[in-house]
């Protein structure tokens, strides 16, 4: 049942969350509501993420990113979107013969450690001055108004959703918004081939069983062992929320080596990042 879903409708759900490595921080889980672009269809542009290899700081400097993290960019009918490595970014942009057009960039909300909130401040401006674009079998280099690369990616190859270890870094908690995983706790998760689904809560394990059908997703019958731990302080009270979102889950999405879970109503339910 290996299977991953292509981007086409993550924009409805606009996360957020993403490779913060700061835990506990309230954030929020949506940008202003994008408005719709009245710009015809691009027509051709892969769907598929890609990752920033490096980027041109204001200093004109080749810059790469920072250590475990990750930066992607896709294109999704008239919009980009992807992580800034910290939160996540959408804005309209209008493509046409190699030239690109961005729009103004929303982001999430979240705060990282002040490194990566550099970083992102970086990335973006230099997307902002972005005037053409070129795509290659395997990547894609985005040049400013003076001709010079300012950004260069290259494609990723999203894993798969069963056969895949997967790492939660972020979860819905219905009283504190999405936050963080809390520093001390490893909290994973595993979709096998036959229908079965296993993973750790940092405390207790669990199994389930799940559907996919496209990008929905059910997950159901899930059992749980019942320890009670009380180290990091709170361990119980994500646990709770995880497994309440696992089970809430109607959608999902791999982009790049991320899996995102929403509920029926679009809500970002948790992300996850592969084990590689």
């Amino acid at each position: 049942m290996k299977s991953y879903m292509i981007f086409t409708g993550i924009l409805a759900a606009f996360l957020i969350l993403s490779a913060c490595t700061l835990q506990g921080k309230p954030t929020s889980t949506t940008a202003s509501t994008p408005t719709s672009s009245s710009a015809p269809p691009q027509m051709g542009i892969d769907p598929t993420p890609y990752r920033l290899s490096w980027f041109l700081n204001e200093q004109g400097e080749r810059t790469y990113p920072l250590a475990d993290t990750e930066i992607t960019l896709a294109f999704i009918e008239n919009r980009i979107a992807g992580s800034s490595g910290c939160n996540r970014y959408s804005a309209e942009a209008q493509m046409e013969g190699g030239r690109l057009q961005v729009g103004a960039i929303e982001t999430t909300l979240m705060a990282c450690a002040e490194a990566l909130m550099a970083q992102e401040a970086a990335y973006l401006r230099a997307l902002e001055t972005a005037t053409s674009y070129e795509i290659t079998n395997q990547s894609l280099t985005i040049s400013n108004s003076e001709g010079k690369i300012v950004l260069a990616f290259a494609k990723i190859s999203p894993p798969p959703l069963a056969g895949t270890g997967w790492t939660l870094t972020a979860y819905n908690s219905p009283n504190r918004g999405f936050l963080n995983v809390l520093t001390g706790s490893v909290i994973t998760l595993e979709f096998e081939d036959d229908g079965k689904l296993t993973g750790s809560t940092g405390c207790n394990t669990f199994t389930a069983s799940y559907q996919v059908d496209g990008e929905k997703i059910q997950i159901r019958s899930l059992v749980s062992t019942r320890n009670n731990c009380n180290a990091p302080g709170g361990l119980m009270e994500q646990e709770e929320a995880y497994l309440r979102s696992l089970q809430e889950a109607t959608r999902y999405a791999v982009e790049g080596e991320m899996l995102h879970l929403y509920d029926l109503h679009g809500n970002h339910l948790a992300e996850f990042r592969a084990n590689r």
